[in-house]
């Protein structure tokens, strides 16, 4: 029983999108009342949280109205050169 339910719990976690993959999407206008948010999305080609303007309906979840929380989801790490004692600065 353990061994299903673990199951079915990886297929649903599995089966949800990921939003760091989704592209920037800004969504479209309200034809009546159009005001645009500035919100930040991940840009996956660059490994950064950019800003831009959401125009309120439609797009996609790659959307945060923090940047820290869209760093925070999708950022990867870089990885750093290693230090070498040798190296004269």
């Amino acid at each position: 029983m353990k061994i299903v339910l673990f199951l079915v719990l990886v297929s649903s976690v599995s089966s949800k999108p990921d939003i760091c993959k989704q592209p920037i999407d800004r969504g479209y206008p309200n034809r009546i009342f159009s005001v645009a948010d500035l919100v930040y999305g991940y840009d996956k080609d660059k490994n950064k949280c950019v800003e831009f303007f959401y125009r309120g309906f439609g797009g996609n979840e790659n959307r945060f109205d923090y940047k820290v929380d869209c760093e925070k989801k999708c950022v990867q790490p870089t990885e750093k050169e290693p230090f070498d004692e040798n190296e004269v600065v």
